[in-house]
């Protein structure tokens, strides 16, 4: 029994509230032009990526793919909308979407050269 407590009393001393960290009350310049900047240019920057990312998402279609499910031949749903999040903002794609009649399996065909994995 005396060791239950001990741990108790371990565990308590990791679970203690950390103390508030202070932050200066000054930004520094650099940080505040770097910030109208990135605020002027951000918008800019995610239309450009936009219009590229378009001719590569209507390149993404070709032979309809194999059910990893089942094993068939699955059909083409069409294009649905399709977003996710970058550095410069949300970014919207229709990739083709494709559903196999005999297991009801889906997928989403993007282009896998340029779709990040997540990181390990």
């Amino acid at each position: 029994m005396p060791r239950r407590r001990a741990r108790a009393q371990v565990w308590a001393a990791h679970t203690a509230p950390l103390a508030p960290t202070t932050l200066s009350a000054e930004v520094p310049l650099l940080i505040q032009l770097e910030r109208e900047v990135e605020l002027e240019v951000r918008p800019v920057a995610r239309a450009r990526l936009q219009e590229k990312l378009q001719p590569i998402d209507g390149a993404a279609c070709g032979p309809a793919p194999t059910c990893t499910g089942c094993g068939r031949r699955m059909k083409n749903r069409g294009r649905k909308r399709s977003s996710f999040v970058t550095r410069l903002g949300t970014m919207e794609l229709q990739p083709v979407t494709y559903r196999c009649a005999a297991c009801d399996g889906k997928c989403v065909r993007l282009s896998s050269d340029w779709v990040s994995k997540p990181a390990i």
